[in-house]
């Protein structure tokens, strides 16, 4: 009877001691630490960027955290840009870290109206910053801030223009012209045109469509001309279109139409460009 009793008590000092360590570690709970672990463009467009931030959340606590939700804001030239609130159900386990992945995306053509002077930029910094809400034994509910500072490219539109028209025949019947168009890319990366598809209004008349099959590179920073050769009936186009040609005045032209960008940048998805030009060409004499 006497050994049985003794068990009895080892076991329940042996609990008491237990808890008293356990009470011990969660008295002396600390808060979760935070740190940006990685952030890359996840998608990148003529007309949009997509980001991806990582959250690493370290628990230094003998017992499991919850992550209750998390807010955010972009900063650009001092202005908070691009910001949102997302609520969250997940835990960190005791000892242990976890990874909260936090997407931002925004529009270039917004981001050129915000701030006018980075259209000419080829990057632009920023600071990534915000608050994640962590749930913690004893301590309760923590707003436990992060901030990450870095660069974002700056992508620009190609710039098309219409150069020349050279007449290369004429005749009673028909006029044979070459019209030429500029592409400049403003950008530090390579760019490569397809699918390029065009309508051509000359001095009002009914416009040409046209398509070019092969593909166009542009290197970074500078530009390509490109050549569509036309024929155009006389009887059709009228005697003063004639009588303009063959006096060498001034011609109008109105270029419109699409095509498909893209680059050798793993992140950047095909974007369709659209484009509408008018204006007033000289022939050369």
């Amino acid at each position: 009877m006497k050994v049985t009793l003794i068990r009895i008590l080892v076991v329940i000092v042996a609990l008491f001691i237990n808890s008293c360590n356990t009470l011990k570690e969660i008295v002396s709970a600390e808060k979760p630490q935070l740190s940006v672990q990685d952030f890359k463009i996840d998608q990148l467009s003529l007309s949009n960027i997509d980001l991806l931030f990582d959250i690493k959340i370290d628990n230094p606590n003998p017992l499991s955290v919850s992550i209750n939700n998390y807010d955010y804001s972009l900063v650009i030239a001092d202005q908070q840009f691009v910001s949102g609130t997302q609520s969250l159900q997940t835990t960190v386990a005791a000892s242990s870290s976890n990874i909260v992945q936090i997407p931002v995306s925004f529009g270039y053509q917004e981001l050129y109206d915000t701030f006018k002077q980075i259209s000419d930029q080829e990057e632009t910094e920023f600071t990534f910053e915000g608050m994640i809400a962590v749930d913690v034994p004893i301590l309760g509910l923590l707003e436990i801030p992060y901030s990450q500072t870095g660069k974002l490219p700056v992508v620009k539109r190609p710039g098309i223009r219409v150069s020349k028209m050279r007449v290369k025949s004429i005749s009673i019947s028909k006029i044979a012209l070459d019209f030429d168009f500029e592409i400049e890319n403003p950008n530090a990366f390579d760019i490569e045109l397809s699918n390029f598809s065009y309508d051509l209004a000359i001095n009002r008349l009914d416009a040409i469509t046209g398509s070019i099959s092969e593909q166009v590179g542009i290197g970074s920073k500078s530009s390509n001309t490109i050549t569509i050769p036309l024929e155009i009936n006389v009887l059709q186009a009228g005697m003063g279109f004639y009588r303009a040609i063959s006096n060498k005045e001034p011609i109008d032209v109105n270029f419109s139409g699409s095509t498909t960008l893209g680059t050798d940048l793993p992140y950047f998805k095909a974007s369709t460009f659209n484009f509408d030009r008018s204006g007033s060409v000289d022939l050369p004499d």
